[in-house]
């Protein structure tokens, strides 16, 4: 079961970059804008640590998974196989991604809703 990370992070990479439009702030970064919306008080305490978890533990199974790649002489991609992951891991997975997956809701009535 491959999955691509770059696609799973793609949400949350969204999210923060629409944020840091409408906020116009100026930072590039994906977590340097996330540090500054949090600063700002755009984002919650619990909201920035959630996509900043989320970020983290998706950035390192990528990067794992293509250092395996690598060190098999394989291309390396952004794809991580599953099957590849511990309980543990597989259980982190799936909480970020149900936390992912309801940015969807948030997004909606950010910016659907005239304020």
């Amino acid at each position: 079961h491959p999955m691509d990370m770059k696609m799973v992070l793609l949400p949350v990479v969204s999210y923060i970059r629409l944020y840091s439009f409408r906020e116009g702030l100026s930072e590039t970064g994906s977590k340097e804008r996330a540090r500054e919306l949090f600063e700002k008080q755009v984002f919650s305490p619990e909201l920035y640590e959630e996509l900043m978890q989320a970020y983290d533990f998706v950035t390192q199974l990528r990067i794992r998974s293509q250092a395996e790649k690598i060190a098999r002489n394989e291309v390396p991609g952004n794809t991580t196989d599953c099957k590849n992951l511990n309980q543990f891991e597989l259980l982190i997975l799936k909480k970020h991604l149900q936390n992912i997956a309801g940015l969807q809701t948030l997004l909606n009535s950010a910016f659907n809703n005239p304020e």
